[in-house]
């Protein structure tokens, strides 16, 4: 079964790859929290439930841009919208749940923010001359955002420290190991996908760069992702070369190890096991939190409580109401999947996994068109980056998270996996 082509529409020109990589490097620049250097940090660990008017109306400025390269780009950007329909589903179950929301106006703003972030990506990723150009364009980021992080470590180290974790730019030591993680996974495919060798050089020290600081960073999750994510992008990316057959021992492989890893939580004590594996079985306190979810999951199961309307919500909200202390400063679940099902119910839960279903049906697609080299080894980068998104999201609360650089990478990787083409388009 051949993949669907939406080619671009005629040639977009030099001058159009120029404006959407200016917008393109504005997205991960807000993603990856740069807007940091003009807003000072919160100096405290109570959640607010305040938006950041700046960071809402960069934002928006941000979708302003991409709508010339919308309309420039209407007649491949349906395409996409229509083939990634599982998206647009669970987009608008989120709105749905506005309507029993428990803080109706909070859900409507974080859903809002959600749903202009989703349109840019998938704006930019029709102007995009396929994987290879997205991740070139993610690496050579990746060297400036190092640049920015190792400025502000050497002139600013009180800034960039904290409890003798690194955390440089960005919120926390999880939120800068996650961007260090994701920028180390782009650095080494773009190594691969690069011909270029001085290109190649400035790529190798700037994976070197993010290696050190995400051990420095001390963010034990992502650094044992990123090798994880890397191997299995490798992994999805020979299975796609090599077509449907090898693609699904690939995925046999790669389930196989994934059953081989939850075993032991089926028939030991999850606490034993997380003790064994961490040496902490309260998983640094996440077991609690994770009890705390399933609670509240066990009042609405179907529908949930409102998308973003039970973290951070102000006070009197669930996590005040009969938590315990740490779990009212979480300010997330630690968890995606338990924050999904506490937020939009199994609905949402069962609309997220069929999107990701259906990204794996069109891998398969994927994996009848004949694909040269580079472009196949960028498309592992990216499956790479959505592999490192779906783990990540076991401990830390990714997905759907508007503007977080986890979510923001891994709605770029199903755009490009639903924009693949037939030999003789443009991807």
């Amino acid at each position: 079964m051949s993949a669907i082509v939406f080619p671009r529409q005629g040639s977009t020109g030099r001058s159009w790859d120029r404006y959407g990589e200016a917008v393109l490097f504005g997205v991960l620049a807000m993603s990856f929290g740069l807007t940091n250097v003009v807003t000072p940090r919160p100096e405290t660990l109570v959640p607010s439930a305040d938006g950041s008017v700046l960071n809402q109306a960069l934002w928006l400025c941000l979708f302003a841009a991409s709508v010339p390269i919308a309309i420039h780009g209407r007649t491949r950007l349906r395409g996409l919208v229509a083939s990634a329909w599982p998206l647009i589903l669970l987009l608008c179950w989120c709105w749905l749940s506005v309507a029993w929301s428990i803080a109706p106006a909070i859900a409507f703003r974080r859903v809002a923010l959600e749903t202009v972030v989703v349109a840019v990506v998938l704006t930019l990723a029709t102007q995009q001359a396929g994987p290879t150009a997205l991740v070139r364009s993610l690496a050579g980021f990746a060297v400036l955002l190092l640049a920015a992080d190792l400025l502000i470590t050497l002139l600013a180290p009180h800034l960039a420290f904290a409890g003798g974790e690194w955390q440089g730019l960005h919120t926390n030591k999880n939120t800068a190991g996650a961007a260090a993680m994701l920028a180390l996974i782009v650095c080494l495919f773009g190594i691969l996908a690069e011909t270029n060798l001085v290109r190649r050089l400035v790529l190798g020290a700037a994976a070197a760069g993010w290696g050190l600081l995400l051990l420095l960073s001390h963010s034990k999750t992502a650094a044992g992702i990123a090798p994880i994510a890397v191997a299995a992008g490798l992994w999805l990316g020979f299975g796609v070369r090599r077509g449907p057959r090898t693609l699904t021992a690939v995925f046999a492989v790669l389930a196989l190890a994934l059953a081989g890893f939850l075993v032991p939580f089926a028939l030991q004590p999850s606490g034993r096991v997380l003790g064994a594996l961490v040496g902490d079985p309260t998983f640094t306190g996440r077991t609690y939190v994770w009890d705390f979810l399933a609670r509240w999951i066990a009042r609405s199961p179907l529908t949930g409580v409102g998308f973003g309307s039970f973290w951070q919500i102000g006070t009197g909200g669930p996590a005040d109401i009969g938590g315990l202390w740490f779990v009212a400063v979480a300010g997330e679940g630690h968890n995606g999947y338990l924050d999904l099902a506490v937020t939009v119910g199994y609905v949402g839960v069962g609309l997220f996994l069929l999107l990701v279903t259906v990204c794996g049906v069109r891998l398969f697609q994927a994996s009848a068109v004949a694909l040269p080299d580079a472009r196949r080894i960028a498309l592992g980068g990216l499956l790479s980056l959505f592999v490192a998104a779906l783990v990540h999201n076991l401990t830390e609360s990714s997905f759907l998270r508007a503007d977080f650089p986890v979510w923001v990478l891994a709605l770029f990787a199903m755009a490009h996996v639903f924009l693949i083409a037939k030999p003789g388009g443009s991807q």
